[in-house]
Parts: C-alpha cells; structure tokens; sequence
C-alpha cells in the first residue's frame, strides 16, 4: 500500500512537473508571438512611410512632367510660329 502512494505521490509530482513545462512554453510561445507583434506593427508603419513617400515623388514626378511639356510645346511653337516671321521679317531688311 506504501509503494502505492508513493508511487501515486511520484506520478503527481511528474505530472505537475509537466504541466510547469508546458505552461512555460506557452508563456514563451506568447512573448515570440508579442514580438512577432511588434516587428509587424513596425513593419506596417514603414509600409505606410513608404507609401506616403512614394505618393509625394509621385505627385513632384506629375508636376515635372507636366512643366516639361509646357516647355517642349512652348519651343515647338516658338520654332513653328516665329521661325517662319523672322526668315520673312529678314528676308525683308537683308
């Protein structure tokens, strides 16, 4: 009867050893989770940076672009327009 309890007492303290193990592996399961939490919060506010960024260059490319062909049609119309008037205006005088 004595090898029974001990062995009842045995059994109850492996078992409670156990259980102290795999509550600590939860308890680390849960902190990589939290961390994993966190670098993805990271992430997505530089995911975000990098969005907005990318918006603003987007917006300075539209406007460059668009000054460039305000120039390109600008001196395309001074070449069409004027070029002709001053070869006449010159052929005139000289």
């Amino acid at each position: 009867m004595e090898a029974l309890e001990s062995e009842m007492q045995r059994s109850s303290r492996e078992l409670r050893e156990a259980v102290r193990r795999l509550e600590s592996r939860f308890d680390r399961m849960e902190r990589r989770f939290d961390q994993m939490d966190q670098r993805f919060n990271i992430m997505e506010g530089q995911i975000m940076h990098l969005s907005s960024e990318t918006l603003k260059i987007s917006a300075e490319l539209r406007k460059t672009h668009r000054w460039m062909i305000g120039v390109a049609v600008s001196a395309t119309s001074i070449i069409v327009l004027l070029l002709p008037i001053s070869w006449k205006l010159a052929d005139r005088f000289f």
